[in-house]
């Protein structure tokens, strides 16, 4: 399609963006100063940045709105997942540790659960207000994917948070969240296959 409006300019490497729920700003990160985070929340309608800056000590790998656009979610290469005010720009609750880089993390429809991945294939669900669940693990090796597991690098959350795609490496795998069971057949991708990876994305 057409380009709409100013294009952002953002000073930094390895830039990634997610809209908020009503469309009206933009979370966007670089990498700066060579291995620190950096995110900035932007106004669509002026293409200018709000006042405050989210750092972190490592490159921030994932990010997300809350449903209702007040909170933001980051996780970065330290291994950390942190909630954000979205106005202020300041950190809220204690932070996460998920274990490895992390590669995916989502709110839940309501916002009262988080769902996190990383990249050694571990799934967790994080209660807010109430004692954590037990981490959850893909299960690579039972189910014959060892050795799609350092190739698949990313993941991505169903939205009712009951699935979980991970890929990379031109495959892809679908997980239950809940039990770290393999769905299905791995996915690869070739002129065969092309349409049906890209329709899960």
């Amino acid at each position: 399609g057409r380009r709409y409006g100013r294009p952002f300019f953002l000073e930094g490497a390895g830039a990634r963006a997610v809209f908020s729920p009503d469309g009206k700003r933009i979370l966007a990160c670089v990498v700066s100063g060579g291995s620190t985070g950096l995110a900035r929340v932007w106004s669509v309608k002026s293409r200018v940045p709000l006042k405050f800056s989210l750092r972190t000590t490592g490159k921030i790998t994932a990010l997300a709105f809350s449903p209702d656009g007040r909170e933001i979610l980051t996780g970065d290469t330290d291994h950390v997942i942190r909630i954000w005010d979205s106005q202020k720009g300041e950190p809220l609750n204690h932070a996460f540790w998920q274990g490895d880089l992390v590669t995916a993390a989502s709110f839940d429809p309501n916002g009262k659960t988080l769902a996190t991945g990383s990249r050694d294939g571990l799934a967790c669900l994080w209660i807010r207000g109430g004692s954590d669940e037990d981490p959850v693990s893909l299960e690579w090796e039972k189910s014959g994917r060892g050795h799609y597991r350092k190739l698949q690098d990313h993941a991505v959350f169903s939205p009712d948070l009951k699935r979980v795609l991970t890929y990379g490496g031109k495959t892809a795998c679908l997980w239950d969240v809940s039990s770290g069971k393999a769905l299905g057949k791995v996915l690869l991708r070739s002129e065969e296959h092309t349409s049906e990876l890209q329709s899960l994305r």
